[in-house]
């Protein structure tokens, strides 16, 4: 290659390399806000359907500010195909929601005992907790759940604790 080219191709390369390298820092960059990050959510209470939900709360648990919570829930005589079930936590002073992505949580054992395919019933939700508005002491635990697009609110009656 004459040197002409070689500056050239040389150029090319750094550019590429800057265009990549940008990329990839706001690729991870949006995985951070979003990872362990919570969102302001209003609900739409319109939509909400007055129907029962069973759930249960496995657990709750802070390790080093992250907060994990984990548990299932499901419509009664409901089959699970499409998992959207997200945690709410609703700041008791200011009556402001944040909605915590979950990940679905397989779990064999709640079909197995209410004799449904509820395998996607299992969600696990981990916020960081100096990502919270106020004290962790200060929220309530409520499920939004939008499996199989249906839209429930419910009030699960568990606060959060220190």
């Amino acid at each position: 290659m004459e040197p002409v080219e070689l500056e050239k191709t040389n150029k090319y390369l750094l550019l590429y390399f800057l265009i990549g390298s940008a990329i990839l820092f706001l690729f991870c960059f949006s995985l951070y806000v979003y990872i362990g990050g919570a969102r302001k959510y209003t609900p739409s209470w319109n939509k909400n359907e007055e129907t029962e939900v069973l759930f249960h709360i496995d657990q709750i648990e802070t390790i080093n500010d992250r907060l994990t919570i984990t548990g299932w829930a499901f419509l009664q005589d409901e089959n699970i195909y499409i998992f959207n079930t997200k945690i709410l936590l609703y700041n008791i002073n200011t009556g402001i929601f944040y909605r915590v992505p979950t990940v679905m949580q397989f779990r064999s054992d709640v079909s197995f005992y209410y004799n449904l395919n509820v395998d996607r019933s299992g969600w696990k939700a981990i916020i960081n907790t100096n990502r919270l508005s106020a004290p962790v002491k200060e929220f309530k635990v409520y499920i939004l759940y939008q499996n199989d697009f249906r839209y429930v609110i419910v009030d699960t009656g568990v606060f959060l604790d220190e």
